[in-house]
């Protein structure tokens, strides 16, 4: 893997659908900015990246190529957050609905260019999970951050209105204010999680709309073979 180093990016040449930093003027006598990785060459755009194959974090923070997806993230290998939210049909629900299966979360927003890119994707994998007795599927709607959560919607007004005029409609947890974008570490959308039935998450990635020919049913394999290995690992203690 070859590296290229180079200047820190500036904040609005940042591209893709991740939150926009804060703008602040530049002092007069500047300090010399610290060097760090522009980007890294050659890193795989379809597959779920887990605890063995993620890039590590580095000293200054997430490894990314050069659209500037993340190819690390926080919480691999650590239990999902605990929360309380509603599902876009007013339901209740909490980090229970993770438990004792194996499950794709799509984090995502209809303020997300990307995300709308992924979108008949997401429907697709939606509907093969929904057919896959060994996968679930739940979808995450999620502001870019807490000051931008009053746009979160666009025109469409609601999850709901999206869904009715743009079709999906699969089950979806609603993030009203990003607390849950903070809590779950998201620094990506579209970015998507597979957690395992003991709630820990076992793997990420990021783009569907950037995968090989295999498409969704790569995703969906590469799921089971991650669930295989936990089985595997976690046979003598009785793991599903």
């Amino acid at each position: 893997m070859k590296k290229f180093w180079g200047a820190a990016l500036p904040a609005l040449a940042l591209m893709g659908c991740q939150p926009a930093a804060e703008i602040v003027a530049a002092p007069e006598a500047a300090e010399p900015k610290k060097e760090e990785p522009a980007f890294v060459e050659g890193l795989p755009r379809d597959q779920w990246l887990t605890l063995t194959s993620a890039i590590p974090l580095n000293p200054d923070g997430v490894v990314r190529d050069e659209k500037r997806r993340p190819y690390s993230y926080e919480l691999l290998g650590k239990p999902a957050p605990a929360f309380s939210a509603t599902l876009v049909d007013g339901s209740s629900v909490t980090e229970e609905v993770f438990r004792g299966k194996w499950t794709i979360v799509d984090v995502w927003g209809i303020w997300c260019g990307d995300c709308r890119r992924d979108a008949p994707l997401v429907k697709t994998l939606a509907e093969k999970a929904e057919a896959d007795p060994d996968i679930d599927f739940i979808s995450l709607h999620t502001p870019a951050s807490r000051t931008r959560a009053a746009g979160a919607y666009g025109a469409y007004g609601s999850v709901q209105a999206y869904f009715d005029k743009e079709g999906g409609g699969y089950k979806t947890i609603v993030d009203p204010d990003a607390s849950l974008r903070e809590a779950f570490k998201i620094v990506w959308t579209p970015s998507y999680l597979l957690i395992g039935p003991d709630l820990t998450i076992q793997a990420f990635r990021t783009d569907l709309s950037v995968g090989s020919a295999e498409g969704l049913d790569k995703v969906i394999a590469q799921a089971k073979e991650i669930k295989l290995a936990y089985a595997s690992v976690g046979s003598s203690k009785g793991s599903p």
